[in-house]
């Protein structure tokens, strides 16, 4: 299109040079006619022209007001994760401080000092820790006890929160071993213990 603007306007100043040399340059009117016309192609440039400029300047503010909108959209998400969080604090300050029946605020303290979330947080950590750690205790003991009640012939008698152990067997071979264990061999070929009445 540029390229057509600069050959009209090309074509426009040739033709004025030759109406200057020609007989028709005395008639003033052509003269007129022809500034006229190059005056419509400059105002027609100066308006294309400024046409580009306010379609640069509506781009510009149209990048300025997406890229606002984007930054906006960021800090209301930051916003509102931050509302969550001091929600979630305010909820757990009112379980932890509720007032009591005198109005009064209760809370817990260390030494005099009121207890923070953070300490609430670490010792709340640390009994899970110990709970941890016993149920893995007891699951150890519940498979040695497994071992031990099918492997010996042990009972367990519970009477009130009282446990009682009843092995016959073993209470007379453990009577019996301090005198005889002098007596007492392994045979490890044969996997055989043996008792010999002579020493």
């Amino acid at each position: 299109m540029k390229n057509n603007e600069q050959t009209i306007k090309a074509i426009v100043s040739e033709l004025k040079d030759e109406l200057r040399v020609t007989d028709l340059a005395k008639n003033d009117r052509v003269l007129e006619t022809m500034d006229k016309l190059e005056q419509k192609i400059e105002i027609h440039e100066k308006t294309k022209r400024g046409l580009a400029n306010l379609w640069l300047l509506l781009l510009i503010i149209f990048a300025v007001l997406i890229t606002g909108n984007i930054l906006l959209l960021d800090r209301n998400d930051a916003l509102e994760s931050k509302l969550e969080l001091l929600e979630y604090r305010d909820s757990l300050f009112k379980k932890f401080m509720e007032p009591d029946s005198n109005s009064f605020i209760t809370y817990r303290t260390i030494n005099g000092k009121p207890v923070t979330y953070h300490q609430l947080e670490k010792e709340k950590d640390s009994l899970e820790e110990k709970s941890s750690n016993i149920e893995n205790l007891k699951e150890h003991y519940r498979i040695q006890l497994g071992l031990v009640t099918r492997n010996y012939p042990i009972s367990f008698q519970k009477k009130g929160n009282v446990y009682m152990i009843s092995a016959p067997q073993i209470d007379s071979a453990l009577q019996l071993l301090p005198v005889y264990r002098d007596m007492i061999k392994y045979d490890a070929k044969d996997q055989v213990w043996t008792i010999s009445r002579y020493k």
